[in-house]
């Protein structure tokens, strides 16, 4: 009961805020098509989507910085596939292990970077997976880092469920 009553009120709550917007933001035009298609948001309330955006003067490409970074890190001659960001569990590390072992299973150049503060769990599911240390490095970089490490890489993985927030 006590759920129901705070669903009920939650709803209710996000309901009286779109009723009384002038206008809304949504980060895709998906997410506004979901909130009309159930009734919370109006067709006539005036929208815009803002989607996500990126810091162009940090995150760019240098070939140079490229080639800096991949020789630190010992990357030439390799393909790398590279994932940045937290471990949480949304994340789907089981699915990271997965997907890198099916490329390293078909190129054995592929080599695992991960760009994180809690490696340690994915380790031991690429570990687990048949991928040996040598094939995985690891770092935990400043933010103001991120952009050239990522340079590193041949392609990145980020995986999602198939969920509301990650469709819309």
């Amino acid at each position: 009961v006590w759920l129901r009553y705070l669903r009920w009120r939650r709803e209710r709550t996000i309901r009286s805020a779109f009723e009384g917007a002038d206008g809304v933001n949504t980060v895709s035009s998906k997410l506004a098509a979901y909130l009309q298609g159930t009734g919370l948001l109006a067709s006539r309330t005036p929208q815009s989507v803002v989607g996500c955006c990126v810091d162009t003067d940090r995150f760019y490409f240098d070939p140079e910085e490229r080639s800096r970074r991949r020789r630190e890190l010992g990357f030439d001659g390799r393909f790398v596939v590279a994932y940045c960001g937290s471990l949480a569990a949304y994340q789907r590390r089981d699915a990271i292990a997965d997907a890198f072992a099916a490329i390293r299973a078909e190129r054995p150049d592929a080599h695992f970077f991960a760009i994180t503060r809690e490696a340690k769990p994915l380790l031991n599911l690429l570990l687990a997976r048949g991928v040996s240390l040598e094939h995985i490095t690891t770092r935990a970089v400043s933010h103001d880092q991120v952009a050239s490490y990522l340079m590193a890489g041949d392609i990145g993985l980020l995986l999602r469920e198939d969920t509301l927030t990650n469709r819309v």
